[in-house]
């Protein structure tokens, strides 16, 4: 909404009013073009995210190293993110465990037990289906979760596919 007063009294002719509708139009498709502006450079961002995910594969055969990078990468696609761990199956146990981590001060978060049951990463790797939490204090499933402390508040969980199997 657009308001311009006037101090004193006004008869608006056709013109006027036709002007005023002009300038709102303008300011709409402003206004549309920041946005679409704005959600182009976040979509900029993640490409790059991806691309330079792409150049770690390319650069290390570190299996370590690799994973912080990929971490790193997906967290810069989404640059308000704090923290980010990385968990893969493991092939002898099937149980999931933290690979790579990054936002945490406290090294020992990759010693932590390995998730089950019914935390986000596992059920993310059971039904083969990304999660998104906006709010882990006002989600029911929350105290299912041992895991909820060290994860965060919101939360993107995505499972690792690779054709019908789950990696991590």
């Amino acid at each position: 909404v657009v308001v311009i007063s006037f101090r004193d009294t006004h008869d608006f002719s056709e013109m006027e009013l036709f002007i005023g509708e002009q300038v709102a139009s303008q300011i709409a498709l402003t206004v549309t073009m920041a946005e679409a502006l704005r959600v182009s450079g976040q979509l900029a961002k993640e490409l790059d995210a991806l691309q330079h995910a792409t150049l770690a594969l390319l650069n290390t055969l570190e299996l370590e190293e690799l994973l912080g990078k990929i971490l790193d990468a997906a967290m810069s696609a989404a640059p308000v993110a704090d923290k980010g761990l990385l968990y893969l199956v493991a092939p002898e146990t099937g149980e999931l465990q933290v690979r790579a981590a990054q936002g945490y001060s406290d090294q020992r978060i990759r010693t932590l037990p390995t998730t089950a049951g019914e935390s986000y990463p596992a059920r993310a790797v059971r039904y083969r289906r990304p999660f998104l939490i906006a709010d882990t204090d006002n989600d029911p499933l929350a105290a299912l979760d041992p895991d909820d402390e060290r994860l965060g508040r919101s939360l993107i969980v995505a499972p690792l596919l690779l054709s019908d199997k789950a990696l991590g």
